[in-house]
């Protein structure tokens, strides 16, 4: 038998049970206890000790004025924000082609869009992120 869906059914059993808000607020705080609670302050924990193990960003070049420049124009074309993984090959690579142009004396703008461009084809088409 499934519970009924009904809101008003659910606001007149609140009514008539008085002790229900009082024994949901002590199920849900023994929940809580049993259960591993808020993971926030792990998971900062997790990725304060990833970065400092890789460096602020993988790249352990960082700071040299032909690394810095790679990294401002792959960041113009790879989007990163707190939701992307902390190790994004993706990153690396458009940094590390970028940084080879400018060493070619190419520009290094077209090459990392070239880069992400065949990338994210490949991406199209070997790995769907929405179902059809």
């Amino acid at each position: 038998m499934s519970k009924p869906l009904d809101p008003g059914y659910w606001r007149r059993y609140r009514a008539t049970h008085p002790g229900y808000r009082e024994r949901e607020r002590i199920r849900s705080a023994s929940r809580l206890v049993k259960s591993h609670g808020d993971r926030a302050a792990q998971y900062a924990r997790r990725r304060l000790r990833l970065l400092r193990d890789r460096g602020d960003n993988g790249i352990t070049e960082q700071g040299h004025p032909i690394m810095d420049q790679a990294m401002a124009v792959a960041s113009r074309y790879v989007k990163r924000d707190q939701r992307t993984v902390l190790y994004d090959p993706t990153w690396e690579d458009a940094v590390m082609v970028a940084a080879l142009a400018i060493c070619r004396g190419e520009d290094p703008g077209h090459a990392v869009g070239d880069y992400v461009r065949v990338e994210r084809s490949w991406m199209r088409r070997t790995a769907p992120m929405w179902p059809a």
